[in-house]
Formats: structure tokens, sequence, C-alpha cells
């Protein structure tokens, strides 16, 4: 069954989603966040490290144990925390997840690490409860301020700043750092200076407990255990360190540097810190002030200052800002790791998650609480028993990266998101639940002194034994619960449906029950899904149970015994961790009798709270059992209700379905569609709308076809009329289609084609009008039609135009017996002007020439171009011939004016122009376009420059001249030809010295034909070369006979036509 989630929880989200307040808490912060650089950041996790509790711890670990232990033991848990920090640091930077998600995917699994969340918010508020501490020490020192006002001022100062997450306290870290460093590093120098016994008092320093300042190994172990729960620190440090840049290879070194700078780096500070913090305890100490004065911090760098400074007033001053500035430096990191924590931890337990700033100031509040209870004061014994704790989880962690990953005994990936882990992995829970309780239970004394005192070294070595034990006998199937095949790890955004923001990729999982993609922090928020996504596993606490009691028990109450063992067991155990903390504290509040009394008072009180704790669980595991019941039967009836309604609904769709369809086809076509009804639209689609500009449906409503065309069509009908027409039409026959002018809101018309085609909905007669815009099509026609009938370079009609036109105009003077008359015009020189003046000149000649010709013709008149530079003219409604004749000298006359182009100021040529007339010299298009051509040779012949009228002689000489044509073609193949030679003879001698060549025809019909008869024939077709070149070579060939029969060399002359000369090869002839 396919869930929905309420808006609330989606409005919900989109709050949480501002990331300026988050900090993509609970989830993996993708590289358009990660805008610092690795040093800025490296500069604001070491921030972090300014607080004072460090120098508190020292000058414990100094007053109570001596110099030795303390030493050996500031050094040896500053190794171990180096070492333990630098696999989580650093996969906490490759793969920018804070220490709860980076505990997710080390042997936690998902619910398992809500425990390890506590223990590391447990670390942020006691911390931040004893910085804040310290702060209110030193304006109580300073302004008098009592300390619980100043405990709640400490407190609240820091909330501003961390409201607005990494980015306020990077700004913050930024600006103080350089003022911190100078602060605390200058007291030292001038106790070096001017107190040297300073450093051997420290070295021999006894401790007030073992009065002694010998080794211990006793002593050393407890030091140790102190100073070993800042193991912890580390995941202040990842909360910044998940910000580090990718790295590259041009970043690597600087990357690798803040890295151990700011992750393991951190303790290097730290145990400088510590040993400073001895030094100066052992400074108070020597100046003669008490040791309680010596364990605070105020104390210890108000007389360090008064080396520096001669005016008491001046270095409680320079105190009180340096240790304000150190307090706000890291309780603005403890509340900020602390807001992380505890949403980790609260949205798994709740499925809720208000905001990170909501459990900032949760974080802030406990802390307050602890203040007002004097935590200052238990310093030393909650470090002793919360490293433990600590370090079984820290190492916990080391193990699964350091030693199951390269063993394979884990999966070689980071997954942190629920709908890929299971709630608990044995491998580092149970490894640290092992190892947390062994070591509490040696701390407490179980095991004897010497355990009690080594007891974080049992946390630390059971973790590093248990963790890879237990993966190799799970083999370690209980780290991924379902491979991840729909994402990849990468920055790309995609978007979560459930909360509707757009998150990294590798944020993101497949939620079967939602079937939608989800990100991680709706995946922690989901409680209704049941984790469908992955396969159901009991737990192993309860499977555990099953086979203790399998043979006694139904698996039911199997179950609720487990649940009740598990529950009131953990709430047995906060309650009894309390009671004990009371416990260790009482006898150095009270004397002996006193404290056996209130042992007694302890024991009463406990057992009553345990009696209350075990029924509260049990009601709690029934209720709890009958809400899953519950939700049982109500999933079975919704299941069933669900079917009823999804049968239901596919009814009504399957009845839609078609409806929708056609909605849709109507909707989104990509023609124009409008529904009439009664003449008038009432519905219309996108398309229709776009088209006519209009911006809504309503404003279509209730107008007519005519109410949006112009009152006439293109074919002169009125718009109204002619609409209702067609209406008519389609009705009639079915379907009409026809062209229509529309105009749009602008009033811009355009030209569309409509389909009309009658349907019928819901019992009434509707018309369904597709139209489409046919503007570009009717351009693209236009196109067509000029390049069919139009000449491209003048513009002009073609010849196809001019023979449609003249049909049109022999038809017309058919009907009304008038003449029209039709002009060849052929340009004079035309060839010599292309020949020297190149093509461009020509063609700008055309122009020119078809721009004058039309300006001398009427408008009812037409010039077309054939071609090269023939044009052709019709002149319509002929009145009198003569006026032809002014006509055609006209024409003649304005193409004699000299042209200008480009190539020449000065073009001079002429106009040949021949002349017929319809229906006198010819009654079809074909006959007259004959006739006009021989007219227009005729002109030529005459000279021209001049025009000449088709004549039925013209025809005859025509005719004459093709049939010589012919005959002469004939006759060169026949060797009809003959040549004759007319001698030239020297005066003076008398002797023949040469002879002209004369050709003749021998015509077989026609006898003797002389050569100015046939030879401008032979010029225009052509015939001229094969007969030049016959007439060389039958010279030739005579002048070589004469010369082999003896007679004397004479000259022989042949007379040679130009066109010879340009296209015939007369050297190559011989």
């Amino acid at each position: 069954m396919k869930h929905t989630v309420e808006k609330t929880r989606r409005e919900y989200n989109q709050w949480v989603a501002d990331e300026t307040l988050e900090d993509y808490a609970l989830r993996y912060s993708p590289s358009s966040f990660r805008k610092w650089s690795p040093l800025q950041l490296a500069n604001t996790a070491l921030g972090g490290i300014s607080f004072l509790a460090l120098e508190a711890i020292g000058a414990v670990l100094l007053l109570n144990y001596g110099f030795s232990n303390a030493f050996w033991a500031i050094m040896l848990a500053s190794v171990l925390i180096f070492i333990a920090g630098s696999p989580i640091s650093y996969y906490a930077a490759r793969y920018n997840i804070d220490i709860d998600l980076l505990t997710r995917s080390a042997g936690f699994g998902y619910v398992g690490s809500t425990v390890t969340s506590l223990i590391y918010a447990s670390f942020c508020f006691i911390f931040f409860a004893l910085e804040a501490a310290i702060m209110a020490q030193a304006l109580k020192l300073y302004f008098n301020l009592p300390l619980h006002w100043g405990y709640l001022f400490c407190s609240l100062i820091i909330i501003p700043i961390v409201f607005y997450g990494v980015t306020a306290i990077n700004q913050l870290h930024r600006w103080t750092q350089p003022i911190w460093l100078l602060l605390m590093i200058l007291p030292f120098y001038f106790v070096f200076t001017q107190e040297p016994k300073a450093l051997a008092f420290l070295v021999s320093y006894q401790g007030d407990l073992n009065g002694s300042n010998q080794f211990d190994w006793y002593y050393f172990g407890i030091a140790t255990g102190i100073s070993f729960s800042l193991i912890a620190q580390i995941g202040e440090q990842v909360d910044y360190l998940r910000f580090m840049p990718d790295k590259h290879k041009s970043n690597r070194v600087i990357w690798w540097l803040s890295l151990v700078a700011a992750g393991p780096g951190w303790i290097v500070l730290g145990c400088l810190k510590q040993l400073g913090g001895a030094l100066l305890a052992s400074l108070v100490v020597m100046t003669g002030l008490g040791l309680a004065d010596a364990k605070e911090p105020v104390q210890m760098y108000l007389v360090a200052y008064q080396y520096v400074f001669e005016n008491s007033a001046n270095a409680l001053l320079v105190t009180t800002i340096f240790v304000v500035i150190s307090q706000i430096k890291i309780n603005v990191t403890n509340a900020y790791a602390g807001s992380l924590a505890w949403s980790n931890f609260f949205s798994r337990v709740t499925h809720n998650h208000p905001g990170r700033v909501v459990w900032l100031v949760f974080n802030i509040a406990i802390a307050l609480l602890l203040m007002e209870l004097g935590v200052f004061e238990a310093l030393h014994a909650i470090l002793g028993l919360y490293s433990n704790a600590a370090v079984a989880w820290v190492f916990a962690v080391f193990a699964d990266l350091v030693i199951n990953k390269p063993l394979k005994l884990s999966p070689p990936i980071v997954e942190f998101k629920r709908a890929h882990l299971y709630d608990f992995n044995p491998v580092g829970f149970v490894s640290m639940l092992i190892s947390a309780f062994v070591s509490i239970l040696a701390f407490g004394g179980l095991f004897g002194d010497y355990a009690q005192a080594y007891s974080w070294l049992f946390a630390m070595l059971l973790s590093l034994i248990l963790s890879p034990l237990i993966a190799i006998i799970t083999k370690g199937k209980y780290y991924i619960a379902r491979d991840n095949k729909h994402f990849i790890s990468s920055d790309t955004l995609v978007a979560c449906e459930v909360c509707e923001q757009h998150y990294a990729e590798t944020d993101m999982a497949h939620c079967p029950s939602h079937e939608v993609p989800i990100c991680s922090l709706c995946c922690t928020l989901e409680s209704s899904c049941r984790d469908q996504c992955k396969p159901a596993q009991e737990s192993l606490f309860h499977q555990l149970f099953k086979r203790l009691f399998k043979q006694h028990l139904s698996d039911n109450a199997t179950r609720r015994i487990a649940s009740f063992t598990l529950l009131s067991g953990s709430m047995l155990s906060i309650v009894g961790l309390a009671f004990w903390l009371v416990y260790l504290e009482a006898p150095e509040y009270a004397h002996r009798s006193i404290f056996i009394e209130q042992q007694s008072h302890l024991y009463t009180l406990f057992f009553v709270m345990a009696v209350l704790i075990c029924t509260a669980s049990w009601w709690v595991v029934l209720t709890n059992e009958n809400r899953l019941l519950a939700e049982i039967e109500l999933n079975e009836q919704n299941k069933t209700l669900d079917q009823e309604v999804n049968e239901r609904k596919q009814i009504e769709n399957t009845l839609r379905e078609s409806e929708s369809a056609l909605r849709k086809l109507f909707e989104y076509s990509g023609d124009a569609v409008l529904l009439l009804k009664s003449g008038y639209f009432y519905d219309g689609n996108i398309a229709a709308l776009n088209e006519l500009g209009f911006h809504s449906k309503k404003e279509l409503l209730n107008i007519s076809p005519a109410d949006i065309s112009p009152e006439f069509q293109p074919d002169g009908y009125k718009s109204i009329e002619k609409a209702a027409q067609m209406v008519a039409i389609a009705q009639e026959q079915g379907f009409h289609r026809f062209e229509w002018e529309h105009i749009n809101v602008e009033g811009t018309a355009f030209l569309v084609e409509v389909s009309l085609t009658p349907i019928i909905i819901r019992g009434e007669d509707i018309v369904y009008a597709a139209w489409r815009n046919i503007k570009e099509r009717k351009e693209a026609e236009e196109i067509i039609r000029r390049l069919a009938y139009y000449d491209p370079l003048t513009q002009l009609p073609n010849r196809r135009y001019l023979q449609d036109r003249m049909e049109q105009s022999i038809a017309r003077s058919k009907r009304e017996a008038k003449e029209f008359a039709v002009l060849m015009l052929d340009l004079d020189r035309f060839k010599a002007v292309n020949d020297t003046l190149g093509h461009l000149a020509g063609d700008e000649l055309l122009k020119q020439v078809a721009g004058r010709i039309s300006e001398s013709l009427r408008e009812i008149d037409m010039v077309a171009r054939l071609g090269g530079d023939e044009f052709m003219i019709l002149l319509d409604n002929i009145e009198h011939i003569e006026d032809i004749g002014r006509i055609a000298e006209k024409i003649v006359s304005i193409l004699s004016v000299p042209f200008v182009l480009a190539q020449s100021n000065d073009v001079r040529i002429g106009a040949s122009i021949g002349i017929c007339l319809y229906p006198k010299d010819g009654q079809s298009a074909e006959k007259l376009m004959d006739h006009v051509g021989m007219a227009l040779y005729q002109a030529k012949d005459n000279g021209r420059g001049c025009f000449a009228f088709f004549t039925e002689s013209l025809t005859r000489l025509a005719c004459e001249k093709l049939k010589i044509e012919s005959r002469l073609r004939y006759a060169i193949k026949q060797q009809e030809l003959r040549v004759f030679y007319q001698p030239q003879v020297d005066i003076n001698s008398g002797n023949i010295v040469g002879a002209e060549a004369l050709v003749r025809w021998q015509d077989p019909e026609n006898g003797l034909i002389s050569p100015d008869q046939f030879i401008p024939i032979a010029e225009d077709s052509g015939l001229i070369i094969p007969l030049g070149e016959w007439v060389l070579r039958e010279t030739c060939r005579q002048g070589k006979q004469w010369l082999d029969q003896g007679l004397v060399k004479i000259t022989l002359a042949v007379n040679v036509s130009p066109k010879q000369c340009f296209k015939a090869q007369i050297l190559f002839l011989w």
C-alpha cells in the first residue's frame, strides 16, 4: 500500500531545509556547501581547543597524583588519542559525514549508533558545563556576579552565534584566534623568565592522594583514564572536518596538513595545555593559595598574569578577557556538536526533527542544570567514568576502520542511510556494549584496585579484539541490509519527493513505501513504513531469548519478556548509574555514620524506583504490543478498503480515460481548436488562445467567429454571413474545410485553414472547429510561384508566366474582339559588354534594362525576360497600330541612352524589336512567339537599333532560309561545293602570280548558287565553320597538285569568316 505524507510534515521539512541554520545536520555535506578552504577549516577546528578544562584536567592530575604520574598519563593518553583520531578524521573528511553517520557505517547499525550519539551528546554538555562554569568564575571574580547568574549568562551568550552554524563559528575563530594565542602564551613567557623555580617545583610536586612524586602504576592508570576522557573530542573535530573540500592534485599537501592539524593533531595542543595547567596549578600552590584555588583555571591564569602586570587590577582584567574569549571559542563548538548529537539521537528515537537549533537550546539547558548542581567539583569522578564509555565507542569505530576494512571483514563503502543499514550491527554495537560494561564494572572496583585504575584499558583492548572477532563470526552480513541500486555517490541534485527539496545524489535512497526517491532526513523521520525496504529480521536480543525459552514459552511470550528485559534493564542501568555517582561522591561531603544512613536510604530509594520502572516497562511493552496489533489490524482493514476503493477507481478511471484522452488531445493539440455551440464559442485549447492573444478561456466565452474576424473575408464575402454558411455546409456534409482570415486581440490579421466537424457532447450539438495558421505555407507557395514564374535576376515574369498571360489575353481578346501586340526585344552589343566588362556588369546592365522598359509601359502591359538578352513585351487593348510603333520607338530610344555601371560610366548598347499582332499575325501563343522572332530578325537585318513588324513575306523568307540551311548541311557532306580561282596577273610580266579561292555551290536541282545566297545563312547557322574548313583543305590540295604538275609556285588567298578565327583550330587542319 502506497503511503502519503501529511502536508504538515512537508512544510516542517521545508523549514528544516534552511541549511544556513541546519548545516546539513543528519545528512551528507555536499560540495556546494563546502565552500571553505582546508586552512580555514583547520583554523576553525583548532579554535575549539581553547577550552580551559584541559588546564583544569592537568591541574587535577598533578595535584592528586603528582608530577610523574600526571606527566606520563597525559603523554600516553595523548598518543593513544592521536592514533585513534587519525582514521576517523580521514574517513569523515573523505566522505563528508559527521561522527554519528560514520559510526553507523562502522559496525553499529542505524539504531545502534543512537547509543553513541547519547555518549557524544553527554561529552558535549559535560564539557560545555565545565567551560561555562570556568567562565562564570571569571565573571564572579571581576564583576562579583553571582555564580548562578553567571551560569545563565555564559549559556545564553552562546546561542546567537551557534544559531547560524559553522558559518558564524568560522568567522568567530577567524578574528579571535590571534588574540587568544597571544593571551595564552604571554603569561607562560613571563613565568619562565621571572620565576626560575617554577619548573623545578612542578617536576618535584607530590600528589595529594598518593603523598609522593614517585611513579606509581596504580595512580598512573587512574590519571590516564581521566586524561583519556578527552578522546570524544575527536567527534567535535569531525563535525568541522566533514566540510573539507574534495582532495585533488593542486591541494593535496594543504589538505593533508589541515586534516592532521584539525583532526588528530588537536591533542598535540591539548597535551601542551594539560601540562601548562599542571605548571600553573603548581605556581598557584607556590604563591600560598589553597588546593581548591589551584584547580580553578581562573585562579591559575590570574596568578600567571600577575607576573605580566604589576597592577593586580590589570592582571584580573586581562585574565577575565582571556577566559571569556577562550570559553566562548570552545563552547560554541560544544554547543554546535551537541546540537548535532541530540538531533541524531532524537530523530531516530522520536522520528521527529524540529531543527538543529531546538536541540542547541536543549543541550545548553542540560549543561546549565549540571552547572547549578556543581559539576566542577566532581570533575575527576565524572571524567573517569565517562572515559570508559567514550574509549569503548571510539576504539570500536577505530577497529572497524583500521582492522576490519583492510581485512575485508566489513564493506569498503561508507553507508550511512537508514534505507540501507540494519538497525543493529553486532560488530561495533555489541563490542562497545561489552567493552563499556566490563570497563565500568572495573571502574566500580568489582575486579580490584588495579582493574579500577585501568578500566579504560579494558574498554580499549576489548573493543579492538571484539570488533574483528564478531565480524568474523557474523561474516559481516549485518553491515548492509540492502544494496543501493538506484543512486550513485555524486553531488548531482535529485529531488526528494517527500519533502520536495533537492539534495545530492549521495544523500538519496529509493523508498519502496512511497515508491519515490527520498532524502536521508525524510527516511530517518518516516515512522509508518516499518522498514519495508529492508529484510524483516528480529533483533539479536530477541533471537537470544527465543533460543533460551524456545521449549518453555510461546513466541509472543518470549518477545514480551525480551522487550521487557531490554527496556527495564536500560532504565535501571541509567538510574543505577546516577545513584552510583551519588554514592561515589558521598564520602567527600558527609560523616561516616551519616554516610551509612544515606547509603541505606539510597538502596531503599533505588529498589522503590526499580519496582516503578519495572511496572512502567511492562506497561509500555503491553501498550506497544497492543499498538502494533492495532496497526496490523488497521492495515488489513485499510488494505481491504483500498482494494474496494481501487476497484471503484478503476471503473471510474476507465470511464474517464477516453474523456481524459480527448481532453488532452484537445488541450495540447498543435492545431488551434475551438468548440461552437449555437453559433458561439464556449471552449478552446491552448493553441487557439495563443493564436488569438487571449490569456484565459473566459475571454473566449460567448463570442462568435465573426467577432474574431475582419468584416469581409479575402474573397469579398461578409464574415458573419460566410461563417453561418460554412457551419451549415459542415452540418449537411459531416465535414467541411476552407480558408478563413482571423484577427487577434492586437488587430493583426492571419490566414488559417479551418476544418469543421459536427459532434455531440453530452447530448448537445457541437461544432468542432480545428484550424491551422497557413501563413508560412502561403509564403512558401509565393516563393515557389516566384521561382516558377519570375526571372531571378531581373524579377520580371519569365517565359512560363508570359505564355500563361498570352493565353489569358487571347481568351479575353476573343471575348471582347480586341487586338493585342507582342514585342520581342534583343539587345545590341550586349555580348561585347559581357566579354569586356564581365558577367557582373552584364547582370547589372540587364537589371537596368528591365527597369527602363518597365517604366516606359502602361500598368496593364507586361514585360518578361526570355533569357540571355531577350525580352518580350505584351501590350493589351491596342486601339491604333501606330501606338505600337511609338512605344517601340520609345523603348529603342531610352535603351540607346548610355548606362552607368560600377565597371564603367558610359556603356552604350542598342535594341532591336520585332512586333506581331493578334489575331492578324497568329492565333495561338506558339505562332505569335514564332512570328515575333522572325520580325526581330528582320529588324536586325534592317541595321539594328530599330523595330520591324511581322509580314507574310518574312515568313516565306524564313522558310526559304531554313530550306537552304538544311540543303547546305547536306551539300557539305556530299561534296556539292566547288572552289573557283580568280587569277592575279603581274601587269609587267603578264604572268600569273596568285589566285583567290572562291567557293560556289553546285546544287543538283537549282544549278550553281552564288555565295550571297548561302554564305549569310551559313554564318547565322554556324555552318560557316565546317564550310570554311572544307574550302581551306580543298585550296591546299589543289595548290599542291599544281606544284606536283610542275607549275610555277603562286600565292593562293582564301577568305576566312571571323567566326572561323575565334572557334576553329586552323593551325591543326593539316
